[in-house]
């Protein structure tokens, strides 16, 4: 009898620990399927797109930014609202709080706009009529070696002198541009043309047809004429075109003349325009079709001037200029 309480004793006492054990087991299954807290995403996203590209990053962060010239990181500062000492597009200048200047010069622009002082010396010097420095690209000295370079100077007046007034939106756009003869049957007359690879075909307006007396011909839907171009500066350069008639080009460039002493700093150039900066209407434009005919290799760029390129008709100038 005594044997049997004990062995019902032990029964009891195993199914206890067995009993407790599954408890402690099921609440430890339960501690490891509890869900996790939710990771935020460490990506972060700009608020702002940039409104140059349209990528998500800031301005200076932009790939097309960082690749302009001085000049032209001006211009998109201006024409998309930017501010001009730390680049956020949600207050202007007046209102900035951000108290570090430019990395170079300590005064209160951006580090990427930054111009030094060769800018403002290349425009000083073609006003006083004298030769820019020469620089690679550009003209040489009379013995046809180019001058040694100067180190660039970084003096916080001069260029907040220079950049100041680029700031103030004296900013010019040229279009490329040249003067050429035109064949007509009473012998040869100026046109003046615009070089434009934008342009799917070359054209002359209405005007300039009848003023000069050319033969049209009806091609369906369309006017057309055939001409050759001639260059002002070298008449064995020529070229044959065939233009359609528009009834009118409405392009003036520049939009408003600027000053000679612009046209002083390519005076070494053998110029396609001699009045390139000078406000006045277009006869021609030559498309695209003509583009790889007319352009020649040859491009020279300096800081602060427009870029000038070779052609069949000599130098065209174009590009932006701050004056």
């Amino acid at each position: 009898m005594f044997q049997r309480w004990c062995i019902c004793g032990q029964t009891l006492v195993f199914r206890a620990l067995l009993l407790l054990t599954n408890v402690a087991s099921e609440a430890k299954n339960k501690k490891l399927e509890m869900p996790s807290k939710k990771k935020h995403n460490t990506m972060s996203t700009y608020k702002f797109a940039c409104r140059l590209c349209r990528g998500n990053h800031g301005l200076k962060h932009c790939s097309r930014f960082r690749n302009a010239n001085t000049i032209e990181r001006l211009g998109i500062v201006k024409r998309f609202g930017y501010c001009n000492n730390c680049l956020a597009h949600s207050h202007s200048q007046g209102s900035c709080f951000t108290t570090t200047g430019c990395g170079y010069c300590g005064e209160k622009h951006h580090s990427l706009l930054h111009s030094h002082v060769r800018l403002k010396q290349g425009l000083a010097e073609g006003r006083n009529k004298t030769k820019a420095p020469s620089e690679p690209g550009m003209s040489t000295s009379q013995n046809g070696k180019s001058p040694p370079k100067s180190r660039p100077d970084f003096r916080p007046q001069t260029t907040t002198t220079s950049l100041t007034a680029i700031l103030k939106q004296n900013v010019a756009t040229l279009l490329p541009t040249a003067v050429v003869k035109i064949k007509t049957k009473d012998g040869e007359q100026y046109v003046r043309c615009l070089i434009d690879s934008a342009s799917r075909m070359s054209c002359i307006s209405q005007k300039s047809v009848e003023k000069l007396a050319l033969t049209t011909l009806e091609l369906e839907s369309e006017t057309i004429c055939t001409s050759t171009l001639i260059s002002v500066a070298d008449p064995s350069n020529k070229i044959d075109v065939t233009l359609r008639v528009h009834s009118r080009i409405n392009t003036t460039t520049p939009k408003e003349s600027l000053p000679n002493s612009l046209m002083s700093c390519f005076s070494n150039f053998i110029l396609a325009d001699n009045n390139f900066h000078k406000a006045a209407s277009i006869d021609v434009v030559l498309g695209v079709d003509v583009y790889s005919r007319i352009i020649r290799d040859g491009v020279y760029v300096r800081n602060g001037l427009p870029t000038a390129q070779s052609t069949l008709f000599g130098i065209i100038v174009y590009g932006l200029y701050s004056h």
